[in-house]
């Protein structure tokens, strides 16, 4: 690998923790704050955009461990039916925390995801068994439109941004300063969102160790959506 100097700090359940935390802290302002009279006053609101500001650094680290656990997996079927499960289960949550109702005028993360993932399958499979690099680059990038168009066609959070930054994190996956870089150019309408490649920019490559169950990260999205409706609906009654 090139572009891989310097000291390593973040291993992926670091990452992971970082990520569930920062995400955390922009849905609170999202849903506690800013969908409610709070943010009519206008410290609330500075703290609304505080917290949104440190949510941007989720979103990327989100989408690096996507592409990690895509590479590493032993199980490509799992993997792809555990992120399809999980964005099933948590639309009703992102909907009601959200919008306070059912609806489709957006989808959650895991949607921008699982299209991310089913697009990396399929560009894997191109890139094994195609032998032309003009084809193989061809076919690779009426992949990424294809799920770039359909994240967009079902308004996923992070539309087709979100594809493309998986799509970069994937192809420039063996040059972490490239990746890096590239990321940070494609978010840099979001600007804190530098935080998560500066992370990225130190992964270690390992796993490291972790009390937290793996399948703890996964039921944190929904559930933490499904709390903070609970307290704003208790409250307010919306």
């Amino acid at each position: 690998m090139t572009g891989n100097t310097g000291i390593k700090w973040y291993h992926s359940e670091q990452l992971k923790v970082v990520a569930a935390a920062s995400m955390l802290i922009d849905h609170i302002g999202a849903v506690l704050i800013e969908n409610t009279v709070l943010y009519e006053n206008v410290n609330w609101t500075i703290a609304a955009v505080i917290c949104r500001l440190i949510g941007r650094i989720a979103f990327p680290l989100f989408c690096f461990l996507l592409v990690e656990g895509f590479i590493h997996t032993s199980n490509i079927k799992k993997y792809i039916a555990r992120i399809g499960l999980f964005t099933l289960i948590s639309e009703v949550p992102f909907d009601l925390a959200l919008f306070g109702r059912i609806t489709l005028y957006r989808q959650n993360v895991f949607f921008t995801l699982f299209i991310g993932l089913l697009m990396l399958l399929a560009v894997q499979a191109v890139e094994q068994k195609m032998a032309s690099l003009i084809y193989k680059g061809i076919i690779q990038g009426l992949i990424v439109v294809l799920a770039c168009g359909l994240s967009f066609f079902l308004l996923t959070d992070y539309s087709y941004m979100g594809i493309l930054l998986i799509a970069v994190l994937y192809f420039l996956r063996n040059d972490t300063k490239k990746k890096c870089i590239a990321g940070g150019i494609l978010f840099l309408y979001e600007l804190t969102s530098v935080f998560a490649f500066v992370m990225i920019y130190r992964y270690t490559g390992k796993k490291g160790e972790s009390k937290i169950p793996k399948q703890a990260f996964y039921w944190f999205y929904p559930l933490h959506l499904l709390v903070l409706w609970g307290i704003r609906y208790t409250v307010c009654g919306y």
